[in-house]
């Protein structure tokens, strides 16, 4: 799985975390993370760069 290779290859580089930002309300994809021991940190941003039109994102981090 593409996570747990990103999450071998910090650990192998001496990454302390790992963070991502995920689409709020993409419930599969916060299922997927946490289920890679990703935990939410709270935070939260907005961006409209992807589509010009604004994209809600939530944090996520974890050690490697």
């Amino acid at each position: 799985m593409l996570v747990q290779e990103a999450l071998v290859s910090a650990k192998a580089q001496a990454f302390s975390r790992v963070e991502l930002l995920c689409l709020v309300g993409n419930k599969p994809a916060v299922a997927l993370y946490e289920s890679c021991g990703f935990i939410a940190t709270g935070e939260f941003r907005t961006t409209t760069r992807l589509t010009g039109h604004p994209l809600h994102e939530a944090a996520f981090q974890r050690a490697p």
